[in-house]
């Protein structure tokens, strides 16, 4: 199974503009997008926020997977 490249907020975009140098896409409205819900996230410790790089891409092409879910977690969650 591959390994998801997961980033956050500020490198996810970075990657975006090193691939695009003309990528006009601000992290104030990459921000909007995953706290909204539009590009699913993973909340990791208090308020850090980690975007699978692909799905973005997915996303700003028009092809998201409607399937994709946003991930919302308040406090401890129980696993299994």
């Amino acid at each position: 199974m591959p390994v998801s490249r997961m980033r956050t907020i500020d490198g996810a975009l970075e990657l975006l503009k090193q691939e695009d140098a003309g990528c006009q896409l601000t992290r104030w409205a990459l921000r909007n997008l995953v706290i909204t819900g539009q590009v699913p996230s993973v909340v990791v410790g208090k308020s850090k926020r980690l975007i699978n790089v692909d799905v973005l891409k997915s996303y700003l092409a028009g092809e998201l997977d409607e399937r994709i879910e946003p991930v919302f977690t308040n406090g401890i969650r129980r696993i299994g």
